[in-house]
This record gives structure tokens, C-alpha cells and sequence, in this order.
């Protein structure tokens, strides 16, 4: 999908660089939300994570820290049951999902959805460090349902959620110093293969870990034990090498596995 509005090219970048951002800290996931309603224009959008067995309850994250979690009880509600089976490895509106009159005649749409006039919502399904996560975006009654190509759109984003969340988990401060890694290892290692692909010295390797996970050019420095003239010249020879102007272009460059968009 191209994006060609520069207003959505911004939004899409914001998007991005924060879902990068993401797994440090709660703060930051509801941060993440935040520019995916934005970029999405949704009235709301917020993750359903299920438990690693049947026997735990989901529950929800939101965009807002103090918005109720209501996902507990409102398993227990008749129509949930429709919501709870989607499948949807790919995003998609939940109308194409369910049997909607089903659904808006069910107890859990009258509760939950009718009372705060939501109507369409879209769901993308994530493995998120071997959890499975819903992504959710919904809009009020009166807007547009979600199209096919707003939902490529949250599958960009939601990509690249996933991803941030897989190089957290095997990222750490000896991560590119270590000797002891096989080559499987560094395969899988989107990171560790931008050296050998731009030519990357082991010092801009170090810096470009740390802008790939969505910390800004002084934390990184400060991670990094470096001078914030070091981190930017540094940074300067990986945009100049990979060709790119900003952290969010160079993500996409390096991450997504399709080519990067244009504006």
C-alpha cells in the first residue's frame, strides 16, 4: 500500500517509531494506542490479552490508564462467545467476522457497544512473545466502517508490533558483542543482518539497536555510554548508508519485511 497524503505518511511514521517504543513500559503501550487511533481515525483502540492457558481470564489494555478494564466480565455476558472466536490473522472489520445481526441483537453489544454508540470495530489477532493479543479499533455509530485499505494499514502497524516485541525479548547490553551466538541466532537478528547488508561499523550496529526499539537519539547515547556528537555522527553514516532521513523511514527500511512505503 502506498500512502501519499504526507499528513498520513507523518502519522503512519508516528505510529511506527512508537510501536517500537512499546514494550519498554506501560506508559509507552498506551502511547502506541494513541497513534494508531490517530492514524486510523478511531474513536478508541486498545489490546485484549488472552492468558498462556484457557484457564486465565483476558483482560484489557487501554490508551487511557485510568479507563476501566471491562474485558473480565464482559466474557461473561451473552454474545461474547462471537467475539471471543474471531480469528483474524489479518486485520479485519469484525462485520465481516461475525453473523452481525447475531451479534447487534446479543446482550454484549447492547451492554458494551450500543450504550457508548460504538458500532464498527476491526480486530487483528498477534503472537506477542507466544501470547495471543487482539488489537481492537472502533468507531462510533454514523462513521465509515473500516476499509480494506485502513486495515492494511493497522497490519503495517501490528507488524511491527510484533517484531519490537521479539527484538526486546533477545536484545540486551552484550547482544551484539557476544561470540558465543550461532549464525541461526543472528539470522533471525534483523538487526545484526543490516551490518553485513549497509556496511554498518559494529559502533553504528551498537546505536541503531537502542533507535530500533523507539528510544530517542540522547537516551540512546546516554544507554550507550557516548557522547550525544558521537550518537549524531554515527547516525548520520547509517541515514547516508541505508539512504534514509529519519528514525521512522530507517524502522521501516530495516524491519518491514515488504518494501518501504512512499510518500
Amino acid at each position: 500500500m502506498h500512502i501519499q497524503s504526507s499528513v498520513l505518511l507523518r502519522k503512519f511514521d508516528a505510529a511506527v517509531t512508537a510501536a517500537y517504543a512499546a514494550p519498554a513500559a506501560p506508559s509507552a503501550l498506551r502511547g502506541f494506542l494513541g497513534t494508531v487511533r490517530e492514524l486510523i481515525g478511531a474513536v478508541s483502540v486498545n489490546l485484549v490479552v488472552y492468558g498462556r492457558d484457557e484457564s486465565e481470564a483476558p483482560f484489557g489494555v487501554h490508551e487511557y490508564e485510568e479507563l476501566a478494564d471491562y474485558v473480565p466480565e464482559m466474557q461473561n455476558v451473552p454474545g461474547y462467545e462471537l467475539l471471543a472466536a474471531i480469528k483474524a490473522p489479518n486485520a479485519r472489520s469484525v462485520m465481516t467476522l461475525v453473523a452481525w445481526p447475531r451479534f447487534l441483537q446479543s446482550e454484549v453489544y447492547r451492554r458494551y457497544y450500543q450504550r457508548f454508540g460504538v458500532l464498527h470495530h476491526a480486530y487483528r489477532e498477534l503472537d506477542v512473545d507466544g501470547q495471543r493479543v487482539k488489537l481492537v479499533t472502533t468507531r462510533c455509530e454514523g462513521a465509515a466502517d473500516f476499509t480494506l485499505a485502513e486495515c492494511e494499514l493497522i497490519d503495517r502497524v501490528a507488524d511491527h508490533f510484533e517484531r519490537a516485541h521479539a527484538i526486546r525479548r533477545t536484545s540486551g547490553p552484550l547482544a551484539l558483542g557476544r561470540t558465543d551466538r550461532s549464525l541461526s541466532c543472528v539470522s533471525r537478528d534483523p538487526i545484526a543482518a543490516a551490518g553485513s547488508r549497509f556496511g554498518l561499523t559494529p559502533g553504528e550496529l551498537r546505536l541503531l539497536r537502542p533507535l530500533a526499539t523507539g528510544s530517542g537519539l540522547r537516551c540512546a547515547a546516554i544507554e550507550l555510554d557516548i557522547s550525544i556528537n558521537t550518537a549524531k555522527s554515527r547516525l548520520r553514516a547509517i541515514f547516508e548508508k541505508t539512504d534514509t532521513h529519519s528514525q521512522a523511514q530507517l524502522v521501516r527500511l530495516l524491519l518491514e519485511p515488504k518494501p518501504a512505503l512512499l510518500g
